[in-house]
């Protein structure tokens, strides 16, 4: 936890972090450091006021997702070509459909009207846009982890911001998409990398739970994650 703020000094060691004196501003972040745990706060506070709403979406997209995986196992055999085909298309497929996911949750973390038809808007608006963003991120994050597992992680997290900046910018094309992740990311990767692993407890429970506290764990995530991304950017815009 942040002990002082950054800009004035103030001891946050009793406020979970938060400065009175600039208590909107530095709630989530101070002297440039991302506070994990206000954001993971934060994120139930969205999900305390929109918590259906941003379930039936998330859990939409995953349980069709889920359900084509499972479609292609059983109705292939995963040692043919057509089977790998298959997987790949149907990972393609789906790739409108996670970016509208996020243009969703954003919409609802930034108190802005949202339809649940939303989370299609990308088949039909820039599509190749987010394939193209899709297939380059995925062919560099496996270049690199082919060549050594570190770099591959370094590679993901560079560019994990990329179909949230490709909701927000729809002047950038693929290549300004990629840089302005990377941008984004720079200094931040480790703390990101940290962000996601704080997650892995939550996962291992929904396992042990036969998937019950997914029911809770993959709006919470993905509501998290949005805020992370936001109070990134903020961070980014006042240097």
């Amino acid at each position: 936890m942040i002990k002082y703020c950054g800009e004035c000094g103030a001891d946050l060691r009793k406020t979970n972090g938060i400065c009175k004196n600039c208590a909107s501003k530095h709630k989530y972040s101070s002297g440039g450091v991302i506070n994990r745990i206000n954001i993971k706060e934060g994120a139930k506070e969205v999900l305390d006021k929109y918590f259906w709403k941003i379930f039936k979406a998330s859990f939409f997209v995953y349980v069709i997702m889920a359900l084509s995986m499972l479609l292609v196992d059983k109705l292939l055999d995963s040692k043919t070509l057509m089977y790998d085909v298959a997987s790949l298309f149907r990972v393609f497929i789906f790739m409108p459909l996670s970016v509208g996911l996020i243009r969703y949750i954003l919409k609802i973390i930034r108190d802005e009207e949202v339809k649940f038809d939303e989370i299609f808007v990308y088949y039909d608006r820039r599509i190749f846009i987010v394939f193209g963003v899709g297939f380059l991120v995925s062919l560099i994050s496996v270049l690199w982890a082919f060549l050594f597992i570190v770099p591959g992680v370094i590679a993901y997290l560079s560019y994990s911001f990329c179909n949230y900046i490709l909701v927000d910018n729809d002047d950038m094309n693929v290549m300004e998409i990629l840089a302005e992740s990377k941008r984004l990311t720079d200094g931040y990767k480790g703390d990101i990398f940290l962000f996601i692993l704080s997650f892995v407890g939550w996962y291992l429970l929904s396992i042990f739970t036969f998937g019950i506290v997914f029911i809770y764990v993959i709006p919470y995530s993905a509501v998290s994650y949005a805020m992370y991304y936001e109070e990134l950017k903020r961070l980014k815009q006042e240097k």
